[in-house]
Order: C-alpha cells, then sequence, then structure tokens
C-alpha cells in the first residue's frame, strides 16, 4: 500500500521477498533486481521481480513486460495495479496466482499467447472493473470459454500462433544470450567465449 512508491531496487543482499510484498503500490512504474542477486531477476529488462529457480514472476508493474521464460505470475503479482492498461500473457505461463489482478482497474485488455488457458487462482480478476476483452490465438476460443475467460469479450487473433522456431544457424548468428540475472552477455555465435554456467537464449535455459 505504499502509493507514493514509483520505482525500487532490489540490492543482490535481498533473498526472501514474501507474497504480495510490492501489493497496492499504485505508482509503481520500474522495478530492477540488481546484477548478482542469486535468488531474483528482472531479465531482458521486464520492470518485475522474478524468482530465479522457479522462473516464477512474484511482483510487477504497470509497465511489466512478462518475460517468454516466466511460468507462473505469483498471488498478488499485480495486484492494485491501477496504472496498467493491458498485458500480454505469454505461452511460457501455466498459472495465475490467487488475487493476481486483484484491483487493476485500469486494465481492459488481456492477450494471451497460449491456445490453453493457465490454471488460474480464485478471485485472479477481482475489481478489474474495465477489463472487457480477453485475445486468444485463432482457433482458442471454445478453449477459453470457462471461468473466469468467459466473463470477458474472447477474441480471437490472427497470426498469433508460435513462430516457427529459427534454425540452429539463425540462433547463432542472431539470439542474445542472458545469464540467470538477466544481464545480456552476448550471442550465441559467440557462447564458446563464455565462461560455463546457466544461460537463457531464446526464452530457455541452456547449459554450457
Amino acid at each position: 500500500g505504499c502509493t507514493g512508491l514509483t520505482s525500487i531496487t532490489i540490492p543482490n543482499s535481498v533473498t526472501s521477498l514474501g507474497s504480495g510484498c510490492f501489493a497496492n503500490c499504485a505508482r509503481l512504474e520500474s522495478i530492477e533486481v540488481e546484477s548478482g542477486n542469486t535468488v531474483y531477476d528482472s531479465r531482458e529488462n521486464c520492470n518485475a521481480i522474478i524468482e530465479t529457480s522457479s522462473n516464477t514472476m512474484i511482483a510487477g508493474c504497470k509497465n511489466t513486460t512478462i518475460p517468454n521464460s516466466v511460468t507462473s505470475l505469483e498471488g498478488s503479482c499485480f495486484a492494485v495495479c491501477t496504472g496498467l492498461t493491458s498485458i500480454t500473457i505469454p505461452n511460457s505461463v501455466t498459472s495465475l496466482g490467487l488475487s493476481c489482478f486483484y484491483g487493476c482497474t485500469g486494465l481492459t485488455n488481456i492477450k494471451m499467447k497460449s491456445s490453453t488457458p493457465p490454471t488460474t487462482g480464485s478471485g485472479a480478476f477481482s475489481e478489474c472493473l474495465s477489463l472487457t476483452t480477453v485475445y486468444v490465438p485463432k482457433g482458442a476460443k471454445e478453449a477459453y470459454n470457462v471461468e473466469p475467460w468467459n466473463s470477458y469479450e474472447i477474441v480471437e487473433m490472427e497470426n498469433t500462433s508460435i513462430a516457427a522456431a529459427p534454425t540452429v544457424d539463425s540462433q547463432k548468428a542472431s539470439a542474445p544470450v542472458y545469464d540467470l540475472n538477466g544481464r545480456r552477455v552476448g550471442t550465441s555465435d559467440a557462447m564458446d567465449a563464455l565462461p560455463k554456467g546457466v544461460y537463457i537464449v531464446n526464452g530457455k535455459k541452456v547449459m554450457k
């Protein structure tokens, strides 16, 4: 409920954050986890806090972009984020926590990239008073005709299927490589120069 808080940086010493730790921070627009944190990250400049080991987003804000590597949104992740107007949920996300978007009164639409709706905790969209439309991939309208999705207009999008995976050659030529703290450390064609470890390439963990 820190209504005046607009930005926050999580230092690398922080190893524990409670559920809903930034809920009701309605003006929060910038979130960054310092590089070197072994538990959390803000990969791909997402303006959010992600638990690295589980790929769970635990806190977001009105400027958050959900990376393709995130698999779940924790309870109250966006609670009372009144500045949030639209959100795209990638196909990697399989679950939305309890009261995940509770009180996002400015949220008008959600774009779903998966043809299968994620499991959804109770009250995930409660008090989202402006939410009217859920966009889904072509052919997925029937799958989303279940609660809570069918409380809104479900609109199929054209050309929203998952793009074909790039060839190995194109991955080597162009894919950026991030460490587990979300820092870009190189490209996939130059991974031989990186030390041994786990990296994120095209939204997937790669061990070198």
